[in-house]
């Protein structure tokens, strides 16, 4: 490739001479396919707006490579596969399992097969550094803020939480006790809670699954919760000052049934449950203090309320479609359908205002998560 290379600077000077005719020709068509077979840079043509519209982020096939993140910034417009276009052509990798808004600026997309973490200027879409953990036997799940440099990303298949510095790119492991398949992770003033989710059916058995670790950052004190079956989202509730722990139903194990644990953030004790075929996602709305849940049978809509929670179905299932995410922006639920897990997904556009879908538009594969930039 370095003769080559130097075959094509010098072809404006002059070739040397050639002992036979026909071997210059064949020479020179070589040089000149390699001349002209160089990589240019992709040009960018994809428009974002620094300030508005929302990402999505799709999972893909595990193995495929296929993972993606899209950009759409209006009601009906459809969405921009956006990361190849601002990134030369890149792909986003393998299986991102997770997005996270760092500040206004800056987003993290954790990317589990390669154990890699994106950092993301979210206004143009562009990745400033990327983050490896090293070595074999690690599967990066989910990531929550600690504070404007420092990112806590869960991994499924070491057992850690890793504190990340998103501007040195150091990390160490924070916590590695207690764990079993840690999935959701969430952080309230000093207190860490993570989901022990026991990896579904594989891992259900071992002595930390199913359960909520609490970590003190202050004192450093460990507690151990215990929940329903595979853990998967944990969110806090201000007005209630309790945990709100979203465990999922294993298809495969008769008579599982998903559910809502509440912790009491005081005394760290269970207060209530709520038993359901919850799949484990879900969005707490931390301005109407409303967790949205998706289950076999649709969207939820749950309020804790004195002794009991208030379970609404307001949005039915779709026959042969599958909720995978879901967020709220003004009176629009946002909510991603996986469809059979398969083929490219869709984003549809619920108002709650007339209790309709108003907009459906065409995404990558398994789309799961959203980020709004406003």
């Amino acid at each position: 490739m370095f003769t080559l290379t130097i075959w094509c600077n010098n072809l404006k000077k002059g070739v040397p001479h050639m002992a036979h005719p026909f071997s210059f020709c064949i020479i020179f068509i070589l040089l000149l396919h390699s001349c002209t077979n160089q990589i240019e840079p992709i040009p960018d043509t994809c428009i974002i707006n620094e300030n508005t519209g929302v990402f999505i982020l799709c999972e893909g096939l595990y193995g495929y490579n296929n993972s993606s993140l899209w950009y759409h910034a209006a009601l009906s417009s459809p969405p921009i596969n956006i990361f190849p276009c601002k990134n030369n052509g890149y792909t986003l990798g393998d299986t991102a399992n997770d997005m996270i808004k760092i500040n206004d600026s800056l987003m993290a997309l954790i990317i589990s097969t390669s154990n890699e973490i994106h950092i993301i200027n979210s206004k143009i879409a562009k990745v400033i550094r990327s983050i490896v953990i090293e070595g074999n036997g690690h599967f990066l799940k989910k990531g929550v803020i600690l504070h404007d440099s420092l990112l806590l990303v869960t991994d499924l298949y070491a057992d850690i939480v890793y504190q990340v510095n998103i501007n040195s790119s150091e990390y160490i492991p924070l916590i590695n006790q207690q764990l079993c398949a840690p999935e959701g992770i969430a952080i309230y003033g000093n207190t860490i809670a993570i989901c022990n989710s026991g990896y579904g059916i594989f891992r259900f058995k071992e002595p930390y699954a199913g359960t909520v670790l609490f970590y003190d950052i202050k004192t450093n004190k460990y507690t151990s919760v215990k929940t329903g079956l595979n853990p998967q989202s944990i969110y806090y509730s201000i007005p209630s000052k309790s945990w709100l722990v979203l465990y999922s139903h294993i298809t495969s194990m008769k008579d599982s049934l998903g559910g809502i644990t509440e912790i009491d953030a005081n005394s760290m004790n269970p207060i209530r449950e709520h038993k359901e075929t919850f799949t484990g996602r879900g969005f707490y709305d931390t301005s109407l203090h409303i967790l949205y849940a998706i289950s076999k049978k649709g969207m939820h809509h749950i309020q804790s309320q004195n002794s009991t929670f208030k379970d609404s179905l307001i949005i039915p299932a779709i026959i042969g479609n599958q909720m995978y995410g879901i967020a709220r922006n003004h009176s629009n639920l946002y909510i991603l359908n996986a469809r059979n897990f398969m083929v490219s997904g869709q984003i549809l556009i619920y108002d709650l205002l007339t209790n309709r879908y108003t907009y459906s538009h065409e995404v990558g594969i398994n789309p799961s998560k959203l980020l709004f930039k406003e």
